[in-house]
């Protein structure tokens, strides 16, 4: 079993030694998990974590008094 490594800094560049491992990419509030492909080489965690959360409006209540 292995151990998944957390990794704080998002700009941390995912290398050939990284490949098939789990990790635990920190956005900010909480960890998210992440298994590095082969496509993911050369590229950064941080490209892989939402840090923004999506909004949505508030509906109207058509409630007559």
């Amino acid at each position: 079993m292995s151990q998944i490594k957390r990794i704080y800094k998002r700009n941390t560049i995912i290398t050939s030694e990284d490949l098939n491992k789990d990790f635990l990419v920190y956005q900010g509030l909480d960890f998210f998990k992440v298994t590095v492909s082969k496509e993911m080489l050369g590229r950064k965690f941080g490209e892989y974590v939402f840090t923004r959360r999506l909004f949505k409006f508030k509906q109207k209540s058509n409630i007559k008094k």
